[in-house]
């Protein structure tokens, strides 16, 4: 029986049921992102149902795939590209911080903190760059040493835009507030330049006593109008004002103190009350000098002319060496006497006496006709054999020995930084003292004293003589240049919180300084009870120096009449030292190695390392907090040739 069938197509679907399709609802796994296949560049989207690379800049969907979209991703072509790309170059993180401000604030302070120590320091812009790169690379795991970058360009830009302006103006407010300061400055040479610091002296109830540098220029003129009118100038340019001007500082040179045209005298002008303040330790220094003068036997010059004969000759040195060996001395390297160092008379001389017995036997083996007739003159008494007593040339050198050993001392004392006008007065009353002494006494010295009277008696007159007029001399200079009786310091020492003062003594101290107002104040009897209250407690802090004590004192109590008086007479130098400092540390800096720094470089390092007395780790700490610095630190216009304005950093 054949049966017909009915065949089935293709486009038929009378007799079968439309297919359904499953549809898959995928969403982004968070887990996904810890796998170490993806977490590099995988990151969630708003939308649960995709995924983005952060590499590719790409947003995928996942809805239908799941993970396998993401891996579908990773294998393509543009992905593997990127991803290549990426560890080919450095990430974007590792050269500069990130969006949070708690980073940028820790690299920019840690950056100012290492170009403020390499100025503290005296390191050069290029080595510090070399040094930061270094730490990079050797502490690689570390994100501070990798976002960390200082090229010599960038650094003078913090010294010179960020940190001098800061210390500058730091100054510049304190002064403000203490109302009254003292001006100092010299000239200096470096090569064929002649530069000037302009420095000043202030005592604050919150600082205490500061010595600052505001400038440090040059300029060829040399005269007294010049000089003044670029202290006015630089003065008016910082908004201080000339009036509140209380001394003037500056070595004994005509064109500082002259009678008819000096620059104290055309501040004076300006400011009727300003105080001449002489450099006393060049007083100290010239009076020894000029004391020196009237001895027969020239020490000075043997110790020139002794270091002269060792200091370029090998040869020599190994020849006295053989006489150090044959006396059992130990070799001490001959010292140079600079004529115009305060203290390098005494320690070339002391460090002559210290070799005397080798360095003697040295010449007299070199004979007259190979020594230098000034080193002669003095041994030639022992041509036929050395001596156990001094001999007479001997006799002088003991004698400028223990001549220059007060002087000495006391211009080490003018040096220090804590030294204060109350206290100058005793100080160069001593040295009046220890003259008048020596002379009346006729002590010349221990050694001296004691061989004298074994040499002839004519020789003995001979050096009494010369050795009086010393003194006589010494006495005579001293007693010119520094009034013990018309000085006004001997008006400040009743504040130098050794006694007790009276209220006549304060009076007397305002009539110098021409406060008339503030003596007949009726609140500087009530601040004076309280002076007198707190003084017993104060004066046995010996640890203190007498500024530190004036800063004690106001410290814990109110006293604004007796504060205006003392800041006047504690801003009034008693040397020029601090001047003197100021350039010895411009020669530090500023060498043959680190030929390529500007003056305007050599200035802002300066004002820096003596505006900002802070050690390095403290610096940090204070510069972290400081936002205006911070802010600074990281905008362009630190650099000079994108700067849009010359505002000073404020604090």
């Amino acid at each position: 029986m054949n049966s017909t069938r009915k065949r089935s197509t293709p486009f038929s679907h009378e007799h079968s049921p439309p297919r359904k399709t499953r549809s898959r609802n995928c969403t982004f796994n968070k887990e996904w992102l810890h796998n170490p296949e993806f977490k590099s560049w995988l990151a969630q989207t708003p939308d649960n149902n995709s995924a983005r690379c952060t590499v590719c800049n790409k947003t995928f969907g996942v809805k239908f795939d799941g993970i396998d979209a993401v891996k579908q991703h990773a294998k393509g072509k543009k992905h593997i590209f990127a991803m290549q790309c990426k560890k080919k170059s450095n990430i974007i993180e590792k050269f500069f911080p990130t969006s949070r401000s708690t980073d940028q604030d820790v690299v920019s302070a840690t950056e100012l903190t290492q170009v403020f120590h390499a100025v503290q320091h005296h390191h050069s812009y290029l080595s510090t760059d070399c040094g930061m790169k270094l730490n990079a690379k050797l502490f690689h795991d570390s994100k501070l040493s990798s976002k960390m970058h200082l090229g010599r360009t960038k650094m003078e830009s913090l010294v010179s835009n960020v940190l001098a302006p800061y210390a500058i103006h730091r100054a510049v407010d304190e002064i403000k507030s203490s109302g009254y300061f003292a001006l100092a400055t010299d000239a200096s040479n470096k090569g064929n330049r002649k530069c000037f610091p302009l420095a000043v002296r202030y005592f604050t109830k919150t600082s205490g006593l500061c010595d600052r540098l505001l400038d440090f220029y040059e300029d060829p003129d040399e005269s007294a109008t010049g000089i003044s009118n670029h202290l006015i100038q630089a003065l008016q340019a910082l908004d201080l004002s000339v009036s509140n001007v209380i001394a003037y500082t500056a070595d004994n040179a005509s064109v500082n103190y002259g009678k008819t045209c000096s620059v104290y005298k055309k501040l004076k002008a300006i400011q009727p009350n300003l105080i001449q303040a002489n450099c006393n330790c060049h007083v100290i220094h010239n009076t020894a000098k000029y004391a020196l003068k009237t001895l027969s036997y020239d020490v000075e010059n043997l110790v020139i002319k002794v270091f002269n004969e060792f200091s370029c000759s090998a040869k020599n040195v190994t020849e006295l060496k053989a006489c150090f060996d044959f006396t059992h001395q130990e070799y001490h390297k001959v010292l140079r006497h600079v004529p115009t160092r305060w203290l390098s008379l005494f320690a070339a001389v002391e460090r002559l006496l210290l070799n005397w017995q080798a360095i003697k036997m040295y010449f007299l083996e070199c004979g007259e006709e190979n020594c230098h007739t000034v080193i002669w003159s003095f041994i030639k008494d022992q041509e036929d054999g050395m001596s156990s007593t001094l001999t007479l040339p001997e006799c002088y050198l003991f004698f400028v020995h223990s001549f220059m050993a007060f002087f000495s001392r006391s211009i080490k004392t003018l040096e220090k930084d804590s030294l204060t006008s109350p206290e100058l007065y005793s100080v160069m009353l001593d040295v009046q003292k220890q003259l008048q002494n020596r002379r009346e006494d006729h002590f010349f010295g221990f050694r001296v004293n004691l061989d004298l009277p074994k040499l002839p008696n004519e020789q003995q007159r001979a050096f009494k003589k010369e050795a009086l007029r010393c003194f006589d001399r010494a006495l005579e200079y001293l007693e010119r240049w520094f009034s013990f009786e018309m000085s006004p310091f001997k008006s400040f020492s009743c504040f130098d919180f050794m006694s007790i003062p009276t209220l006549d003594d304060i009076t007397k101290a305002c009539e110098v300084l021409q406060m008339n107002e503030r003596a007949c104040s009726e609140d500087l009897y009530r601040e004076f009870c309280l002076l007198k209250t707190a003084m017993p407690a104060i004066m046995q802090m010996e640890d203190l120096s007498c500024s530190e004590k004036w800063l004690e004192f106001f410290k814990n109590t109110e006293a604004p009449n007796l504060l205006c008086i003392v800041q006047a007479v504690l801003a009034v130098p008693c040397s020029n030292a601090f001047v003197e400092r100021v350039f010895s540390v411009m020669n530090n800096l500023w060498t043959d190695e680190r030929n390529r720094l500007s003056l305007p470089i050599v200035k802002s390092e300066l004002c820096i390392r003596y505006n900002l007395m802070v050690p390095c780790l403290q610096f940090y700490d204070m510069v972290i907090k400081n936002r205006h610095l911070l802010k600074a630190v990281r905008s362009n216009s630190k650099y000079t040739f994108k700067k849009c304005n010359s505002q000073p950093i404020e604090e």
